[in-house]
């Protein structure tokens, strides 16, 4: 005797503006990491919010000394994503509040 055809489990709808926000919030990411800031005759660096590569002038010191770190490149990107995720979530929460 024949199997009855099961039908087949409802797929989530794409939704494009959930794609747009993971871009946006990725972008911010990569933008962040290129983001100077400081004094570039003290204390400065390269990437927000989390400095990747940090320089430092010792006091009477001539030359730089710096501080990288490789791992924050990915990082920032994980941090933007993780921000752009909780305000995903809380908004979802709150459009469910109203109804």
């Amino acid at each position: 005797m024949a199997r009855p055809v099961q039908p087949a489990p409802p797929v989530a709808p794409w939704k494009p503006w959930a794609f747009l926000w993971f871009l946006f919030w990725l972008g911010c990411g990569v933008v962040g990491n290129f983001i100077e800031w400081g004094d570039p005759a003290g204390f400065h660096g390269t990437g927000w919010p989390l400095a990747h590569v940090m320089w430092d002038r010792p006091r009477g010191g001539d030359r730089l000394v710096d501080y990288v770190n490789p791992c924050m490149a990915g990082v920032n990107i994980a941090a933007a994503l993780l921000v752009g995720g909780l305000l995903w979530w809380i908004g979802k929460g709150i459009s469910r509040l109203k109804r």
